[in-house]
């Protein structure tokens, strides 16, 4: 299973965090970023009722 939660999230955090990216990016980014986080999530939970 690939898990790139921790490197990926520390990867973003300085990613969005530079200034040289415009608002417009960073926000876009955000929002491509939650939702990802937000599928995760899902997937985590059909998995564990499927555990179960």
């Amino acid at each position: 299973v690939w898990r790139p939660y921790k490197s990926f999230s520390a990867t973003t955090t300085s990613f969005v965090s530079t200034e040289k990216l415009s608002e417009t990016m960073k926000n876009n980014f955000i929002q491509v970023y939650s939702l990802m986080k937000k599928d995760n999530l899902e997937l985590l939970k059909d998995s564990i009722i499927r555990l179960s």
